[in-house]
């Protein structure tokens, strides 16, 4: 449980398959309101003196398997420019809970996607076709910051 004011460290992972990007759907037993979409995301671990149990990027990689079924490794996870958001999150009890936000881009993921359930269901959706979804705040930001630093690695 957080403190009232208090920021929560989480995490993201953005990848992309051709000219789609990988999505989860919150569904009735996630902490999001219901039908948002995001990537995948969420908490960094803390110990009982609120201090991190992982670094962000091992956050990433599992939430990455959590959330999609896909395994990513630290080395192909990277920053990019755009890829750090702070905003008050609605939740799906009433609350709003202020995040700090930290993305990575997965250059390269393994596995096999894995079934949707009650909390989130991967899809990889098209990017061009991402407004046409109930996205949570700054998604579609990261997806274009993220989508410009691939540009500019060419």
């Amino acid at each position: 449980m957080n403190k009232e004011g208090e920021v929560v460290p989480t995490i993201g992972v953005v990848t992309f398959r051709a000219e789609q990007v990988l999505l989860v759907r919150h569904g009735t037993k996630a902490g999001h309101i219901q039908d948002t979409v995001g990537i995948p995301s969420g908490r960094i671990e803390l110990d009982d003196n609120r201090q991190p149990k992982e670094s962000p990027k091992e956050a990433s990689a599992r939430e990455l398997r959590e959330e999609t079924g896909y395994e990513v490794d630290e080395v192909n996870l990277a920053e990019f420019e755009g890829n750090h958001f702070l905003a008050d999150i609605p939740r799906s009890d009433g609350s709003i809970v202020k995040m700090s936000w930290n993305v990575f881009l997965a250059s390269q993921i393994t596995g096999e996607m894995k079934e949707g359930d009650d909390e989130t269901s991967p899809l990889w959706y098209p990017v061009n076709d991402i407004n046409d979804l109930n996205l949570l705040p700054n998604v579609a930001s990261v997806i274009i910051n993220a989508q410009k630093f691939i540009n500019s690695q060419r």
